[in-house]
């Protein structure tokens, strides 16, 4: 009866939530996230804190500048395109009805 019940449904929860963890885990850099992104199509809303942290990452481990004070180009453009890859989900609007 209800026992039964509430065990299917506790398992299947778990296994429902191990499987998003696998998913959104943060091993080998968000590789499962970021794959299962790079096959979404837009419109979908990506998960900020994987760019942020990019980001972050390149900002911290890359000078601005180079030897003799010249700017540091790469670095621009390894910004550049992790911003632009985000800015991708956002040419795309969602198409809801008013209710």
């Amino acid at each position: 009866g209800i026992e039964r019940l509430w065990r299917d449904w506790s398992g299947a929860l778990v296994r429902k939530y191990q499987a998003l963890a696998k998913c959104g885990g943060m091993m080998e850099n968000y590789k499962m996230y970021r794959t299962i992104l790079a096959e979404s199509s837009p419109p979908c809303v990506p998960w900020l804190a994987v760019y942020l942290k990019d980001l972050t990452f390149i900002n911290e481990n890359k000078d601005f500048t180079k030897e003799g004070g010249l700017i540091n180009f790469s670095k621009r453009v390894i910004m550049f395109s992790t911003i632009d890859s985000l800015k991708q989900y956002q040419l795309t609007g969602y198409k809801i009805k008013e209710v």
